[in-house]
């Protein structure tokens, strides 16, 4: 009884809270508060599965936590290292063409999200470490645990990806659908690791670099001209 109550806090109450919150906050212009409260909410939830774990003696290799092998280490390594340049790579091609960059956040559902000052900017970047670590240990961790007893774990990365995605509802529905993609992606990457830490730090990179981008949107003059150059979408996970 205390997993199901839990999951429905997780996924349902939370992204209520969130469907509500961002107007109120973001939209209004109090990016601060909205960041703080998503960095508590995050981390009272994780402790909240700790505290369970703790309760019924379960094996944290449950939550893919436990020991791998040397060899998974090294694909998650790799991993990391492909996506660091990537990003790097993304950031240097989209800051060279300011009106790409304005198009990419200015005029879309997470425009209201992104940074603007740089205390806005050093909180957010708190909120996507804490995104990383924590969304993945609470849907590629307990919500895949929670489903994959019963469903198998092809079932519970569809669910938990898809759950994934609704928590990511208060940003429109196009977000939805790209999130819960991205989900899976998160998954494969736990399943070829072993382990979380790769897709932590993954999922941490796609959101600090949405963070910087999305800050630099709106703290430049708008473009002269614009082009037909369209990058792949740069949003936060």
């Amino acid at each position: 009884m205390l997993d199901i109550a839990f999951f429905i806090l997780l996924t349902a109450v939370s992204a209520l809270v969130d469907v509500i919150a961002y107007p109120r906050f973001c939209v209004a212009g109090r990016r601060a508060t909205f960041y703080a409260l998503g960095v508590a909410v995050q981390w009272t939830f994780v402790a909240c599965v700790i505290a369970l774990w703790l309760i019924y003696g379960r094996a944290w290799s449950a939550l893919f936590l436990g020991p791998a092998p040397l060899w998974r280490h090294a694909v998650g390594a790799a991993i990391v290292a492909g996506c660091i340049a990537l990003a790097m790579q993304q950031r240097r091609v989209i800051l060279a063409r300011p009106d790409v960059l304005q198009r990419l956040f200015k005029g879309t559902s997470q425009e209201a999200l992104v940074p603007r000052t740089r205390s806005e900017r050093r909180l957010f970047f708190l909120l996507s470490v804490t995104a990383g670590i924590c969304e993945e240990l609470l849907f590629r961790g307990y919500v895949f645990w929670f489903f994959a007893r019963w469903t198998g774990a092809i079932a519970g990365v569809a669910i938990g990806s898809v759950l994934f995605g609704i928590g990511h509802a208060y940003l429109g529905w196009k977000h939805v659908i790209r999130t819960t993609k991205v989900g899976v992606l998160f998954s494969l990457i736990t399943f070829a690791t072993g382990s979380l830490w790769a897709g932590m730090i993954v999922h941490a990179i796609m959101d600090l670099l949405a963070g910087d981008l999305g800050f630099h949107a709106f703290n430049q003059p708008e473009p002269e001209s614009a082009t037909s150059l369209s990058p792949t979408q740069t949003s936060p996970a």
